[in-house]
């Protein structure tokens, strides 16, 4: 952890962490799937991935211009949808390594009660890319079921597999 402390004070006023664990050259898209993959749900990713892409991208135009840097080549809006739906898979692999520790940090901070059920609905694709609902009452522990089988529903959706 880096910290910033106050001149006055001493008193730390900023705090930064970096993590090295997987450190990689790669593309960054890799990292944004991954952070969407673990922190939000499917119907907010349905919801909002494309304005989070405009803004991710329109941002990286403006920070590469205030530098007087160069983009990659023909980086385009649609060339940074497209290496992020690569991204996806492997986005989706890291996210189940963790995912498992996130979600029972979750559930131990839930009220004891480990019988509490919330309401989710699973939808399915049949062979006829017909969508099937069906409500399902789960156990709150299950929350870990839910997220992964979300996970994977939206893959198959986006044609990962």
């Amino acid at each position: 952890m880096l910290f910033k402390y106050d001149n006055l004070t001493g008193f730390p006023i900023e705090a930064n962490l970096i993590d090295f664990q997987v450190s990689r050259v790669s593309c960054p898209t890799i990292d944004l799937a991954y952070l969407l993959f673990i922190s939000t749900t499917s119907d907010f990713r349905k919801k909002h991935l494309h304005h989070i892409l405009q803004k991710y991208y329109d941002s990286f135009i403006k920070t590469c211009q205030s530098f007087g840097c160069e983009t990659l080549p023909d980086f385009s809006m649609r060339s940074l949808q497209e290496r992020f739906h690569r991204s996806k898979l492997y986005a989706m692999c890291m996210s189940l390594v963790v995912l498992p520790m996130i979600l029972k940090d979750i559930q131990m901070e839930a009220n004891g009660d480990r019988n509490d059920t919330i309401e989710i609905e699973i939808s399915e694709i049949n062979n006829n890319s017909t969508i099937i609902s069906t409500e399902k009452s789960i156990p709150y522990k299950s929350l870990l079921d839910k997220t992964v089988v979300e996970l994977a529903l939206d893959m198959h959706r986006d044609g990962i597999f």
